[in-house]
């Protein structure tokens, strides 16, 4: 749970749902933490932050490529305290160093 946390704090505090995958699987393979996220790992531990007032949802329409669908959109409750604490974090130091040398 806490490496999505890390994920919506890096993109600023808000991703759809399917892209919080994507990103997840990235911030993962580029600290080398074995296997893939799955879609229902997602959605159980998104309902566990839901629960912990950590992240809110809320259904809404994603135009993608001309497509609107109606998806989830994951955001970080106090988005700003939490991105300023995560600034010390040692993952998510490790991972924009990684990332800004490629």
């Amino acid at each position: 749970m806490a490496d999505i946390v890390r994920v919506l704090s890096l993109a600023s505090g808000k991703l759809w749902m399917d892209e919080i995958i994507a990103e997840m699987n990235s911030f993962r393979e580029t600290l080398e933490r074995g296997e893939p996220f799955s879609e229902k790992d997602l959605r159980n531990s998104i309902k566990a932050l839901e629960a912990l007032d950590t992240v809110t949802t809320e259904e809404r329409v994603a135009a993608t490529g001309g497509n609107p669908k109606r998806t989830r959109l994951v955001g970080l409750r106090y988005s700003v305290p939490l991105r300023n604490l995560l600034q010390l974090d040692a993952d998510t130091r490790k991972y924009r160093a990684i990332a800004s040398s490629q």
